[in-house]
């Protein structure tokens, strides 16, 4: 009976930590957006080059696919996304398919489709970013979000065309969690307690660690007495006082 509660407990630490570490560790933010109002739904666009990149793979859930434009087809090719009925919009994620340093897209705009009209709620007339986040000023109610490339350029490829990995569109602001591995995606957050002792052991303290400094091995640390003496090794209210202290040389 003993042995099966110690192994119930150890599965059930297991658990935790495979659960924390998927937690910390991060997701990409189109696999974790079950509340993405663009996941899956019907979207149609301007043109495409083949089956594998087809509009709706821009809505798909899966970063490692695209929409995508044949060679020199870019100024005014768009995608709309259709949101299963009218629903209230206030962010909109765009990852385009090339890096910021790659980037070949100079300008775009984003429609929101409101009854039989397009409104325009955003435009970037310089070079975009990979991904693009676009929080609104105030929530609008919506039934189709539109992006339209304005201009583009060869980029580094020297490759005139569009190609976008996703569109993600939410209710809410939605915090991005970046898959990068050993990465704490907590470092830096807002951070509150029920209490704390002292100014510094606030709860922000827990968010705002640097990594650890190395620590030599215990023999090496207690190898010179004198050495441990020196860098105060006995508290300076005992020094000098005869009180008797254990030294271990390796």
């Amino acid at each position: 009976m003993r042995l099966r509660r110690v192994k119930a407990a150890i599965g059930s630490v297991l658990a935790a930590v495979t659960l924390l570490s998927m937690s910390l560790t991060g997701v990409t933010a189109a696999q974790a957006s079950d509340d993405n109002l663009a996941l899956n739904q019907t979207v149609t666009a301007s043109s495409y080059e083949v089956a594998t990149t087809a509009p709706e793979k821009a809505v798909d859930g899966d970063l490692g696919t695209r929409w995508g434009t044949a060679q020199n087809k870019a100024a005014n090719e768009w995608i709309e996304v259709g949101l299963g009925g009218t629903k209230t919009v206030k962010q909109i994620n765009i990852d385009f398919e090339r890096k910021d340093a790659d980037q070949n897209i100079t300008s775009f705009k984003v429609e929101l489709k409101q009854g039989d009209t397009y409104t325009k709620v955003y435009q970037k007339d310089t070079r975009a970013k990979q991904q693009e986040i676009i929080l609104l000023d105030q929530a609008q109610q919506a039934s189709a979000v539109k992006v339209t490339v304005l201009s583009a350029d060869g980029g580094t490829m020297n490759w005139v065309n569009v190609g976008i990995n996703e569109i993600s569109v939410y209710s809410a602001p939605k915090e991005t969690v970046l898959d990068t591995a050993d990465t704490n995606h907590m470092l830096g957050a807002t951070m509150t307690a029920s209490s704390n002792e002292t100014a510094t052991l606030t709860p922000t303290r827990r968010s705002t660690r640097t990594a650890p400094v190395p620590q030599q091995p215990l023999g090496q640390r207690l190898r010179d007495p004198e050495q441990h003496l020196a860098e105060g090794g006995i508290p300076a209210a005992h020094r000098g006082q005869g009180h008797p202290h254990l030294f271990l040389r390796a």
